[in-house]
């Protein structure tokens, strides 16, 4: 049951009114710029070039049908929808603020109202007063904001108008923290550079010398490095055309709002490859397991595990894009779409089980082989030593951030921070420890610096 009447910022209105009134609000303050309804003098909104018109009531699921259906978005649809209903929610919240609240004879305050994205309780003259900032302001960039919107109660009781027009203001600029979405794309690319640019000296190292490139922990090691190279440049061109582009272009002049092909392309392959990232280390952990496991007897070939962790990420990237281009073809991809998100979560998440469990059992072997020299603390440490770097390599480090908070919680920044960073830097690492810092890649290394500069030296 809603009340008799209801504020809004241009005042207190019939509760019939002030249901078509905010959900027009809504419409104009979410879409300045699209051309597809005028309001009537009746509350109605008529459709540009036609004789159709409705009362914006989210009431009427006809009549809001109707109206999205000229729209013809469902995306834009949706967050009229929730901006509308927000409202009518802010109109109960508005009598029960008025019935509990008790005022002291000597305050003016400011009163409960509606200012066309969001509520306002009653505020204390000269109160600056926060809220949180709704889903459908931010267009579904994560918010980072800590400050949230704000509203100005006056020395006088009312709420601050804006000198240009005179109508009562709210601040939403603060509601998107940019400088956030500067750094999280910062770290991303530099962390993503960082790998390539470990990477692919690692990889002309490991051909280079015959006796790398003939070894088959060697190609597998390849195998996984050229997916991280080619995940990691396409993360920063996802970064500079996409995310980049979604900050500083109007919602609606941006790729993601477009919901360009080239951009749909991107997001598939990220996903793919991403898969294979997963299928890859896979790959690595079940090798070494099936060395312990089979006493050391390597396979003849590994045709079948570049063609396993090269295909069959595929089998769940298309069956998710198809999913995707026929029912939830909006914004890029980038909008949750459960539960059809787990066709690419499960096969990534089994993998990573399976590298613990390889870890865990490597390390028994390990740890039971050296029951016979149980005086000897150096082989136990050469043991932990050897355990632990394959934590990059198997990509366990990732259940550090399997759980992901919601945009609304504290910790949401932060953890994007650190998920970026154990994410890009996963391919930089691998190359450090298993090329880099490897004494048998340092002596290879060191003996060609000899025979080249002793002919130098020679001559």
């Amino acid at each position: 049951m809603y009340p008799i009447h209801c504020r809004d910022r241009s005042g207190t209105q019939p509760f019939h009114l002030y249901k078509l009134i905010t959900c027009t609000m809504c419409y104009y303050y979410l879409f300045p710029n699209l051309n597809v309804f005028h309001h009537t003098l009746d509350y109605n909104l008529n459709v540009v070039n036609t004789n159709y018109s409705a009362a914006p009531d989210v009431e009427n699921e006809t009549a809001m049908t109707q109206l999205c259906g000229a729209i013809n978005d469902y995306d834009r649809c949706y967050l009229w929808n929730s901006c509308c209903l927000a409202a009518l929610k802010c109109c109960q919240e508005q009598h029960r603020n008025i019935q509990t609240f008790t005022p002291n004879n000597n305050t003016l305050y400011c009163p409960p109202t509606w200012d066309g994205y969001g509520c306002w309780n009653m505020t204390p003259a000269k109160t600056r007063v926060f809220e949180k900032c709704p889903s459908y302001v931010t267009d579904g960039i994560w918010a980072y904001s800590t400050v949230g919107a704000y509203k100005d109660c006056t020395s006088n009781g009312t709420w601050w108008r804006n000198p240009q027009n005179q109508q009562e203001w709210s601040n939403y600029s603060t509601c998107i923290d940019i400088e956030k979405h500067h750094v999280i794309i910062f770290v991303d690319t530099t962390f993503s550079l960082f790998s390539i640019i470990l990477l692919l000296p690692a990889c002309v190292i490991f051909l280079y010398f015959r006796p790398l490139r003939i070894q088959h922990r060697i190609r597998l090691h390849l195998n996984l490095f050229v997916s991280f190279i080619l995940t990691s440049i396409l993360f920063i061109m996802w970064n500079n055309l996409v995310n980049r582009d979604h900050i500083y272009r109007h919602p609606e002049e941006t790729r993601l709002h477009r919901n360009t092909v080239g951009c749909r392309i991107l997001n598939f392959l990220i996903s793919y490859l991403r898969s294979t990232n997963y299928f890859c280390m896979f790959i690595e952990g079940y090798y070494l397991y099936r060395l312990l496991a089979a006493t050391f007897e390597r396979p003849k070939t590994l045709v079948g595990y570049y063609i396993f962790s090269w295909g069959f990420p595929l089998i769940p990237s298309l069956i998710y894009a198809t999913i995707r281009g026929t029912m939830f073809n909006e914004k890029c991809w980038v909008i949750n779409a459960e539960p059809y998100e787990w066709i690419m979560y499960v096969p990534n998440l089994l993998c990573i089980m399976a590298n613990l469990f390889f870890l865990v059992y490597i390390l028994l072997v390990l740890v039971g082989r050296l029951q016979n020299h149980a005086n000897e603390p150096s082989n136990y440490r050469r043991t932990v030593k050897a355990t632990l770097v394959l934590i990059p390599l198997f990509g366990l480090q990732q259940l550090l951030i399997i759980y992901r908070p919601s945009r609304e919680n504290d910790y949401a920044y932060p953890y994007e921070i650190i998920s970026s960073i154990i994410i890009h830097s996963q391919g930089g690492l691998v190359a450090l420890v298993f090329c880099f810092f490897n004494r048998e890649v340092l002596n290879l290394l060191f003996a060609r610096y000899t025979v080249i500069f002793g002919r130098r030296s020679t001559a």
